[in-house]
């Protein structure tokens, strides 16, 4: 397959030289009387990084090639050889046995598997930074959960950075995102039927823009909101450094319509032919195109340093500079979060893993290749017969005739091509390139031969599972990253006055809707990766750990928690009521020490045993008594004492009931135990009181005695021991 691989040369050789200057060299960029000059800075610099980078674009466009399993310049992309109308009948059309597509899904398999949990923790312990770092959290939960960046976006990115070597994800703010704004529904119905409705102040008169014209509104307004960007490494192009942290700019190039350029950007329709506008890399025919519909649009990027404090975005088209301002957001740095692949020292880019096996996948293939034409072309049987001996019409078959004049009859030869050693050479180049891929037979479901004990395998899979954590560890950075930034975005962009609906994790595991309020995005949190939980990811072997786990440990998780555990995906049909008294006791934890939310008193019907087990518990952390404001510590003393009164009022009318609740370590806690004994009896007093009561001296009157059999009491003084099991002393010596 043929291929032009300049799709980053420049039509116009205006500027072809690197700028000698920096770009703060220049001056007020934000001027629009200096946007010749940044336009030319811009051009030359980016055509120098252009052919800076051109072979390492070649190298990612065969990779990608290899990828599609595309090796052999025989092989077609754009029809099968049966549409061309090629008579290959004679011929042995070459195979690609396309390791590199398994190795790469197995690679993104394996690192999408560790889904990283991200926690906001706060600052300090006020009770305003802990309940705004738990709405943070579930923002960011949100945000994900909208742009599906979970279950779309991390599949596609950690893709091409596994086939590219690294690729980058822009954390932006789209204001034509979010819900529509509150004050915007009053015009929808008018903006429907006439297309465009004059905006209103409050005493209804027309709103003026800066030139004393009534504004008009074509669109609905939203509120704005954080979108996610993959963009191709082959579309960036960055400053040359050494260290990706040291890089201060960086250019992404964004192929738009002409229509929208003729909206957005009129003043730069004569610059839609200049430059590379009309060379585009076509990733699904794996060509240079010249596309006429398209325009390139370049954004530089440069973060806020010390020779440039305010930073800069900047659009360039063609060679015009059409829009200029300083970096929009808080931090100062580029809004990209970029992974890699294979990091090499002194090397600014990534490298794919693919660049370092193609040599051995290519050479697999070429044996493939040749066992198959050994195979077509020779091993089929043969008849051999002298010439003239028989009737060629009589063996009316595939099989290859071989005529030759000698003595000899006619024989069925059958020959062995492909030796042996030719086989095993094939498996021990599959052996090497998944070694150096970091993929073994074991992740692939092929064992080493002779391996078949469970701990063996398990052993393998642990050692393969090490040299992952390099990359385990940059991909969760990577997602921690991310969730900073997309906090960012929200605080920089968020107003106090929206009023946004976002959906949190509540308490039960459910899913609810609740308002978010902007003040909480003014703090300042850490976000960190929290793993995932030890317990298995198998559906299967989760339900098995936990189940050995309740037998070995009966005592220390409850049946009902374990039934939690399970995370039934019905669980409504399987829950029963001790499951759901400890589900409905974390929802009151939750609201307790979050400090939000209206708490009920504990009620008659209610399991109060299981809830005061889940609720001592929270009591007993040590974040409980070291971290928890003093008004949430006594919210939580009053609920229990609550739940405590009512189990003591229970007992008095039940003693097996009462039982129970002495078997409870600590209880009560709060409520005094007295109450829950019952009151003895007045006494009577006359002749009606009759003899005293038998007993031993000091026993209060009105509580039941258990008085040991005379044969006790004798055996016992015999041996000068009490009843109550001490030496007798004179005062109580019978």
């Amino acid at each position: 397959m043929s291929s032009n691989f300049d799709a980053f040369e420049s039509d116009s050789d205006t500027y072809v030289n690197k700028p000698k200057e920096e770009i703060w060299e220049l001056g007020d960029i934000y001027s629009k009387d200096k946007w010749d000059e940044v336009a030319k800075w811009l051009v030359g610099q980016k055509n120098w990084l252009q052919s800076e980078n051109r072979e390492r674009f070649r190298s990612i466009e065969h990779n990608l090639s290899l990828y599609k399993g595309i090796q052999y310049q025989s092989q077609s992309i754009k029809e099968s050889a049966r549409d061309q109308g090629i008579d290959r009948s004679q011929s042995i059309t070459k195979i690609v046995s396309n390791h590199i597509y398994d190795l790469v899904q197995n690679k993104v398999s394996r690192l999408i598997k560790y889904r990283p949990g991200i926690v906001a923790l706060p600052t300090s312990n006020e009770l305003e930074d802990r309940v705004g770092a738990k709405m943070s959290e579930s923002l960011i939960r949100h945000i994900w959960y909208l742009q599906d960046f979970e279950g779309k976006v991390q599949n596609e990115f950690v893709k091409l950075v596994h086939v590219m070597g690294e690729a980058y994800l822009a954390v932006l703010w789209d204001p034509n995102q979010g819900e529509i704004h509150e004050d915007m529904k009053d015009y929808l119905k008018d903006l429907n039927e006439k297309g465009e409705v004059l905006l209103k102040s409050d005493d209804g008169t027309p709103e003026l823009d800066e030139e004393g014209k009534p504004i008009k509104l074509t669109k609905a307004v939203k509120y704005g909101d954080t979108v996610y960007e993959i963009w191709f490494t082959m579309d960036c192009l960055l400053e040359r450094k050494d260290q990706y942290a040291k890089v201060d700019y960086m250019y992404h190039r964004e192929l738009k319509s002409r229509g929208e350029i003729k909206r957005k950007y009129p003043e730069a329709l004569d610059q839609t032919t200049a430059d590379d506008g009309n060379n585009y890399y076509d990733y699904e025919k794996m060509q240079v195109k010249k596309l006429h519909d398209k325009v390139a649009v370049w954004t530089f990027y440069h973060r806020k340093t010390e020779n440039l404090p305010k930073g800069a975005v900047i659009k360039l088209i063609g060679n015009k500079v059409v829009d200029c301002k300083p970096l929009p957001y808080t931090s100062g740095q580029l809004p990209v979060e970029r992974l890699t692949d294979i990091d090499l020292p002194g090397q600014v880019h990534g490298e794919s893993f693919i660049t370092m096996i193609k040599g051995l996948t290519g050479t697999y293939n070429n044996l493939t290749n040749i066992i198959l034409r050994n195979q077509v072309m020779v091993s089929h049987p043969k008849w051999v017969f002298p010439a003239g001996s028989i009737k060629k019409e009589s063996l009316g078959n595939d099989i290859t005739l071989v005529e030759y004049k000698g003595p000899q009859p006619p024989a069925l030869v059958q020959q062995n091509p492909t030796p042996a050693e030719v086989f095993t050479f094939r498996d021990n180049l599959k052996t090497e390139f998944q070694q150096i891929s970091g993929i073994f037979g074991v992740s692939r479901g092929e064992p080493p031969p002779g391996i078949k004990a469970g701990v063996a395998l398990q052993f393998l899979a642990e050692q393969e599972n090490e040299r992952f954590n390099e990359m385990v560890l940059k991909y969760n950075e990577w997602i921690r990253q991310v969730a900073v930034k997309t906090l960012e975005r929200c605080a920089d962009n968020y107003e106090a006055d929206d009023k946004r609906m976002i959906m949190v994790l509540g308490t039960q595991n459910k899913w609810m809707t609740t308002f978010f309020d902007v003040k909480y995005l003014t703090r300042k949190y850490d976000v960190r990766v929290q793993n995932a939980s030890a317990l298995p990811q198998s559906k299967a072997a989760r339900t098995q750990y936990l189940l050995d786990l309740n037998q070995q440990f009966p005592e220390q998780v409850p049946p009902e928690m374990v039934l939690d555990l399970l995370d039934i995906s019905q669980p409504e049909k399987f829950i029963d009521y001790s499951t759901a008294t400890v589900r409905a006791a974390e929802a009151e934890n939750e609201s307790i020490m979050q400090g939000v939310g209206k708490l009920n008193d504990p009620q008659d019907y209610e399991d109060h045993i299981m809830m005061w087990k889940v609720h001592v518990k929270q009591m007993r952390e040590w974040s409980f008594k070291n971290q928890t404001p003093p008004e949430i510590q006594q919210r939580m003393k009053d609920h229990v004492a609550a739940h405590e009164m009512l189990m003591i009022d229970r007992a008095q009318k039940n003693p097996a009931y009462l039982e129970q609740c002495m078997a409870l370590p600590g209880w009560p806690i709060f409520f005094p135990i007295e109450s829950a004994m019952p009151a003895p009896s007045p006494a009577p007093i006359g002749p009606e009181a009759g003899p005293p009561a038998e007993g031993p001296i000091g026993a209060e009157p009105g509580l039941p005695v258990n008085i040991p059999p005379p044969e006790l009491v004798d055996q016992l003084e015999a041996e000068n021991i009490t009843p109550t099991g001490g030496p007798i002393e004179p005062s109580t010596a019978i």
